[in-house]
């Protein structure tokens, strides 16, 4: 975890564009290709999200300007954030 502070991040805010574009997924169902056209309408020209792996960990960030904002930092052992969804009984 240290890692991820002491290089991962600082990497990312010097190189932003070294993730790969998140909004360049082709979707699998009309349902996903409305959410991400509504998520475009919503983030704008200027924003761009991207995802880079690094170690264990998958980081979600957003790039506006000359600004990095991260969004999620996970585990990849760690299926969603709704693990009571995934765990029902």
């Amino acid at each position: 975890m240290a890692d991820l502070f002491d290089r991962i991040i600082p990497n990312l805010e010097r190189f932003p564009d070294i993730g790969i574009d998140f909004l360049a997924r082709v979707p699998q169902s009309r349902e996903s290709q409305a959410h991400i056209e509504r998520l475009k309408a919503r983030l704008g020209e200027h924003v761009r999200l991207r995802e880079c792996i690094a170690g264990d960990y998958l980081i979600s960030y957003a790039v506006r300007g000359g600004n990095l904002y991260l969004l999620a930092i996970k585990h990849h052992l760690q299926l969603s954030f709704d693990l009571k969804s995934h765990w029902r009984a």
